[in-house]
């Protein structure tokens, strides 16, 4: 690579991390009173007993008619978080300027990238490795 693309690829890594440093903190999304409506959550298990292989994932299930439903997203949401997961969320304003300016600084660091490279944005895990 060239010592652009190099520096670049660094902004890029180092704006991912900060954004998974803010996902961190405790109180970064408040509860509203509010829940989705027209879903429900739905264990594996109560849908297929053949599905022994995940036993504590859950789907999400949008509601088409009376008994009807298809599935929305599905995967592992842990049973802590089961109560909460139909509920809705706001950013808490305390954090919500560091929060932006840290999703700015990523597309910042991203449009860096696309700019030394000719606009190419291609991850291949195969050649590419982050070694803690």
């Amino acid at each position: 690579m060239e010592d652009e693309q190099i520096i670049a690829i660094i902004g890029v890594l180092k704006s991912l991390r900060a954004l998974e440093a803010i996902q961190k903190i405790d109180e970064l999304y408040i509860e509203t009173e509010e829940t989705a409506k027209g879903y429900k959550v739905q264990n594996g298990l109560d849908m297929s007993s053949g599905n022994k292989k995940f036993p504590d994932r859950h789907i999400l299930l949008k509601h088409l008619t009376e008994d009807k439903f298809v599935v929305h997203d599905f995967g592992d949401i842990s049973k802590y978080n089961l109560e909460k997961c139909l509920k809705y969320y706001i950013i808490n304003n305390k954090v919500l300027n560091y929060y932006t300016e840290v999703i700015f600084d990523l597309l910042s660091d991203i449009n860096s990238w696309l700019d030394v490279t000719g606009l190419e944005f291609i991850i291949d895990t195969k050649m590419f490795r982050i070694r803690k």
